[in-house]
């Protein structure tokens, strides 16, 4: 870990790591002085130099421009050198939640479950589009979307923006090796970016949700390259998806990012 647990951190108090870790990002539940929990997410600035625009991490840049129910509601952010190290970070409001893969693992989704959560992250999504001026999220997977329950209906938040950016086409201002490798397009691996990466991968996500599995049979526990290899040499996706739903699937997951829905709107 990039931080202690229990030390003093720019004025919080460092509890437990969240989420999946990096060497370049972490995110953390804290304590501020007043006793209420935040998450806290910090970056070394040494390693994440191509993730700043103007000196400010460009995620940190977003979520405190572009306040939205679906996104972490910023609070502040600074800068604060740690044990020799310059680091960034943003304090973000807590929420109870759980990803989207630990619901899945337990159960496959309801249809109207599995289009409300789409949809959700698909409005989330449009005011990406306009920021980057026509590019995406770049990461949206089952631990990038958290679901919170409001009463009877579900709240979704989606997090993971340090790879968010403008369209791409060949070189990448981000780390892509901890890109999920199962809702990555595969004209990515040659450095294509834009509004299709993100469409890919909530169809990705729409048939994982119902389904229970990944279309063209693959799950986290292979490697990149055999996920590649199969998504190549498949002829088909495997689809099993209620009748209204598979055509806007299939044409989502096209391994031909030209067909696919070029805006999240229109699915």
């Amino acid at each position: 870990m990039m931080l202690n647990l229990n030390v003093n951190f720019a004025g919080f108090r460092i509890v437990k790591l969240v989420g999946t870790p990096c060497d370049y990002r972490e995110v953390y539940e804290a304590l501020a002085e007043d006793g209420s929990r935040v998450f806290l997410t910090v970056y070394d600035n040494l390693k994440s130099r191509q993730m700043m625009f103007d000196g400010m991490i460009r995620e940190f840049a977003f979520l405190s421009e572009t306040p939205y129910p679906a996104y972490p509601a910023f609070i502040c952010m600074g800068t604060y050198n740690y044990r020799g190290r310059a680091m960034s970070y943003m304090a973000t409001e807590y929420f109870e939640g759980v990803t989207l893969r630990t619901i899945v693992d337990k159960q496959p989704l309801p249809e109207s479950l599995a289009v409300d959560i789409a949809l959700q992250v698909m409005n989330a999504m449009k005011d990406v589009i306009g920021y980057t001026n026509g590019g995406g999220h770049y990461n949206l997977c089952p631990d990038t979307i958290i679901v919170s329950r409001e009463g009877v209906n579900c709240k979704v938040h989606v997090v993971g923006f340090d790879h968010m950016g403008g369209p791409c086409l060949g070189s990448t201002p981000f780390n892509v090796s901890n890109l999920d490798p199962c809702c990555r397009p595969p004209e990515t691996y040659f450095g294509r970016f834009g509004a299709a990466t993100d469409v890919y991968s909530m169809g990705m996500l729409m048939a994982y949700m119902i389904q229970g599995t990944y279309p063209y049979s693959v799950d986290e526990t292979m490697t990149e390259k055999q996920i590649q290899d199969t998504i190549r040499n498949a002829k088909d996706p495997g689809l099993d998806l209620p009748e209204g739903l598979m055509p806007i699937v299939r044409k989502a997951i096209s391994r031909n990012a030209r067909i696919r829905q070029t805006d999240l709107a229109s699915m």
